[in-house]
């Protein structure tokens, strides 16, 4: 029996060109399933990404809370069921173009500050805030450390070539 694709999963192939170093001419094929499940959104949260620290403040039983209240007030439903796991997504179309907005607005952000930071000046301390309340204490100290190093490089080569 032929199984059928179920919709909205995607499904692409990755292949190997020549010279490439790792499996040269083979390929491999992944998904991507819609929504998320809990699980997912807090193991996202805890690998040190955006609003790492946000574990610090929400426990499992609240983020099963928030997502119970966002299913009941009806900005997301349950797309899917996989392995068990409920997957959830946005209902409202405008709200996902708001979030991706905001997405592509936090990138434009951090590109910027990361060019300014490591090329002009060193961070403020609202810079210092801001940075922690989007990637948390560890990942923003780690991040504006960095950042003030490639400075103080840049400073001291300017300095030799110039005297």
């Amino acid at each position: 029996m032929k199984k059928t694709p179920i919709p909205d999963i995607r499904y692409y192939k990755i292949q190997r060109l020549k010279g490439s170093k790792q499996l040269e001419g083979k390929y491999e094929y992944r998904y991507i399933l819609p929504g998320i499940s809990l699980r997912e959104f807090l193991y996202g949260i805890k690998r040190g990404q955006a609003l790492e620290d946000m574990t610090q403040f929400m426990s499992q039983t609240e983020a099963e809370e928030a997502f119970e209240l966002l299913l009941h007030e009806g900005l997301i439903e349950q797309v899917l069921i996989f392995h068990g796991e409920p997957r959830y997504d946005l209902v409202d179309n405008d709200l996902r173009l708001f979030l991706q907005d905001c997405w592509v607005i936090h990138g434009i952000s951090t590109i910027t500050m990361k060019y300014i930071l490591e090329n002009v000046r060193k961070h403020t301390e609202d810079e210092r805030k801001w940075y922690e309340m989007l990637w948390g204490k560890r990942i923003s100290q780690i991040m504006l450390n960095s950042y003030f190093e490639s400075l103080k490089h840049k400073e001291r080569e300017t300095k030799n070539k110039n005297g």
